[in-house]
């Protein structure tokens, strides 16, 4: 994600990330540093990532280009005992 940002945006960069943006905008500041002017992070975990993470994330972006994202988040939200916060 991050080569792809930075492949089609020219000049400095201001990137703001929340959870997995924000690692994307991490990965910005490793592959451009010169580039990146600021940085800003929110709820951004900095750690490795967790066994199994990967997996995870592959199946809701792969849920995301079958169903939309409108369908991914009610997917991902009932796997989290979330559904009442879905509203179709």
């Amino acid at each position: 994600m991050a080569q792809s940002v930075l492949d089609s945006v020219s000049g400095d960069l201001i990137p703001l990330g929340h959870s997995m943006g924000g690692r994307v905008a991490l990965e910005l500041v490793r592959l451009a540093p010169e580039r990146v002017k600021a940085l800003g992070l929110i709820a951004t975990g900095a750690h490795p990532l967790a066994e199994g993470e990967t997996e995870k994330r592959e199946a809701v972006i792969k849920l995301a280009n079958e169903q939309g994202m409108p369908g991914a988040l009610v997917e991902v939200a009932t796997a989290y005992g979330c559904e009442g916060l879905c509203r179709e």
